[in-house]
């Protein structure tokens, strides 16, 4: 018998949070060291803060990425987890667009 470390609804939510929640499926691999994949299925809340480790949707040269958002004093660093992805670096000056913390990942299974 398998081992399920934990299940959940979309109900399970805070139900007066529900609208900050969506779903959008990434596409590229520079976050598969956090184990999301091409095509994983992300569970997303625009709502919460992003905190300095999390791991968020942002808005670059008008598309979206993910990432891993690490802040320190001068610099925000944006970073893969991917070696073959590169870290994005934006000055604390510079407007950086949010679309909200990812929750979940979901994985597409092959049949």
């Amino acid at each position: 018998m398998e081992n399920i470390r934990k299940k959940f609804t979309p109900f399970d939510f805070d139900t007066e949070k529900f609208d900050s929640i969506y779903v959008s499926q990434i596409n590229g691999d520079s976050m598969k060291g956090a184990g999301i994949s091409n095509r994983d299925w992300l569970i997303i809340d625009k709502e919460k803060t992003i905190c300095s480790g999390c791991i968020a949707v942002f808005e670059l040269n008008g598309q979206r990425t993910v990432k891993r958002y690490e802040e320190h004093e001068d610099f925000i660093l944006l970073k893969s987890e991917n070696p073959e992805f590169k870290n994005i670096s934006i000055a604390k000056n510079e407007p950086l667009k949010s679309f909200g913390v990812v929750l979940y990942a979901i994985k597409e299974l092959e049949t």
